[in-house]
């Protein structure tokens, strides 16, 4: 009896109970998972986007987006909280990147007016391609910092801040500008001078890149003269 009753339990019930793990998925299956995500992912953000611009984002809805994606909505809520991450979602690599290619472009030879432009340039390149999306971003993110998100988006922001940083003691280093008392105010004050010429050219009537980096580069030169030696002012 003792014996039958060890064969009844087979092999498998006595490897579950000392805790032995399932087999892993195959390479196969978790490919096509990684695609199916990859996939969901690139419909929610190009619905997303289309939502958005035409509608505008108090008129947006969750369950419109799903709908435009083609995915469920419990499927929606796996890569969005709620209408801002999906905002965010739309723009994030793309922000991410521009930041990246800004910090990439500082030359130690160049000027810290030239460096700091070349920095905050391709944020500017990326949202004159999309001004609607921009404005909307503008409008809905100033303050929201909730979620992974808001998150990445505020680190890519310190990003720039880094780079700008590095701008100043480059600038620094060749005495073309005395060192500052408070590095990080004047970092803060190059970005805040950005980000109000940013507005500013999405609210002009002159609209376009050429004429949004020119009225960048003014405004940065001017605030520089405050930052040159004494005797050169």
């Amino acid at each position: 009896m003792l014996s039958s009753r060890k064969s009844r339990s087979g092999p498998g019930v006595g490897s579950r109970a000392k805790g032995v793990e399932p087999p892993a998925p195959a390479p196969v299956e978790i490919g096509k998972r990684a695609a199916k995500k990859s996939e969901n992912l690139s419909r929610i953000k190009a619905a997303a986007r289309e939502c958005f611009v035409s509608q505008g984002f108090e008129e947006t809805t969750m369950r419109r987006i799903a709908a435009r994606a083609g995915v469920g909505l419990g499927t929606l809520f796996r890569y969005a909280e709620n209408k801002r991450d999906l905002l965010l979602l739309t723009v994030i690599d793309d922000v991410e990147a521009a930041v990246l290619r800004g910090k990439a472009s500082i030359d130690p030879m160049a000027s810290l007016l030239v460096n700091l432009v070349n920095v905050l340039a391709p944020v500017y390149v990326f949202f004159a391609s999309q001004p609607i999306m921009s404005r909307l971003l503008l409008g809905e993110l100033l303050f929201y910092e909730d979620g992974s998100l808001a998150r990445r988006f505020w680190a890519g922001r310190n990003a720039m801040l880094e780079a700008l940083t590095d701008c100043i003691h480059i600038a620094v280093a060749k005495d073309e500008i005395e060192m500052p008392q408070d590095v990080e105010r004047v970092v803060w004050l190059v970005y805040s001078i950005y980000h109000a010429e940013h507005r500013y050219c999405l609210g002009a009537e002159q609209t376009g890149l050429d004429f949004a980096l020119a009225r960048l580069s003014d405004s940065l030169k001017l605030f520089i003269r405050g930052l040159e030696h004494r005797s050169k002012i």
